[in-house]
């Protein structure tokens, strides 16, 4: 998987990345995954994990929440927003 980041210049979270898909275990569809990253004010070099985040469970295979969590950092890139991960998108 090719790592794919969005930087947010000067905001918290620093940056967002996407993460692995994971499936729901009661559902057996998948879910989009980021996490997020942020910048320690004292140290601007070192970044900790400001949190990790997850679409509904609406993709029936790996690979097509795969492409949902690059068409979600386009939608990012774009509009600085998320789309709404409770829908297919």
């Amino acid at each position: 998987m090719i790592e794919r980041s969005v930087h947010h210049a000067g905001m918290t979270p620093s940056r967002t990345v996407i993460a692995p898909p994971v499936k729901n275990d009661f559902t057996g569809k998948w879910c989009a995954c980021f996490v997020r990253w942020s910048k320690i004010p004292s140290a601007d070099w070192l970044e900790v994990r400001a949190g990790k985040m997850t679409s509904a469970p609406l993709f029936m295979t790996y690979e097509q929440a795969l492409e949902a969590s690059d068409r979600a950092m386009d939608a990012l890139e774009k509009t600085g927003m998320f789309p709404n991960m409770c829908e297919a998108f």
